[in-house]
């Protein structure tokens, strides 16, 4: 029996493909076969050493794409970093949770955002995904996802979001509109999220960033992050592929 290939199509019309129960060349074959029968380009994330899995996806024809690092934050640590610093908290701002704002304007942001972050560059959602995948989601937290506005216009310019999982609390995002960077908005939002993960009594975040990314890297090594692992990202390129067709749902059994 072919183990389960699980796949969806994410906003950025990408097809993701997970298998649980670890790559093998049956199992890989079903994702180059989704692909090609939903004709996009097809993502598989797995372990860094996980030379097996790297082996069988190379194989039916999946391309190194890209390395993250996985590393965690110790929060008393980055606090005393962050309040160590001069002038923590920018002017002409101020920060509220994410459900005081909009939705449609936060979900605006949170496209216009992923557009400079590896990986998701073309990310669009629609109304139902970015709900389902923000305030639906069991791990949201109205304390850690928090949104930088401007003063006295109320433009969003930046977010972070920290998801408060029962097993390990996950920074997922920190992002700043293009001209309101190097002007400390980041910092800014990061202690706030991070003061509310110590006053909830935990005490590290994991977090993950793309190793070509020189800012992020810097702003770990900056905040006392140690490394714990690494993803790589594979990618399959059908012969033919689409970008509008409909986003819709897949998940599948091989027999």
């Amino acid at each position: 029996m072919i183990s389960e290939v699980r796949a969806h199509v994410r906003p950025d019309r990408r097809l993701y493909v997970q298998c649980r129960e670890g790559w093998t060349p049956a199992s890989a074959a079903r994702a180059v076969a989704l692909a090609r029968e939903h004709r996009r380009s097809t993502i598989a994330s797995v372990d860094a050493e996980d030379a097996s899995a790297h082996a069988v996806l190379v194989e039916a024809g999946f391309v190194l794409m890209r390395r993250e690092a996985v590393v965690v934050l110790d929060v008393s640590t980055a606090l005393a970093v962050l309040e160590g610093e001069s002038e923590r908290e920018p002017s002409g701002l101020f920060i509220v949770s994410a459900l005081n704002v909009r939705e449609d304007l936060l979900r605006e942001l949170d496209d216009e955002l992923r557009q400079d972050v590896p990986g998701t560059g073309g990310w669009a959602s629609s109304p139902a995904e970015f709900r389902a995948h923000t305030f639906e989601d069991p791990e949201f937290d109205s304390r850690t996802y928090l949104v930088a506005l401007s003063k006295p216009a109320s433009e969003l310019v930046g977010l972070v979001r920290i998801w408060m999982g029962s097993e390990r609390i996950r920074l997922g995002m920190l992002g700043v509109r293009r001209d309101w960077r190097r002007r400390r908005v980041g910092m800014a939002l990061l202690h706030h999220a991070l003061e509310a993960v110590r006053a909830a009594g935990a005490t590290a975040v994991t977090t993950e960033f793309d190793v070509a990314n020189d800012a992020s890297r810097a702003l770990a090594e900056r905040l006392g992050a140690q490394p714990i692992g690494a993803r790589v990202e594979f990618q399959f390129e059908p012969e033919s592929s689409v970008e509008s067709a409909p986003r819709e749902a897949v998940s599948t059994h091989g027999s």
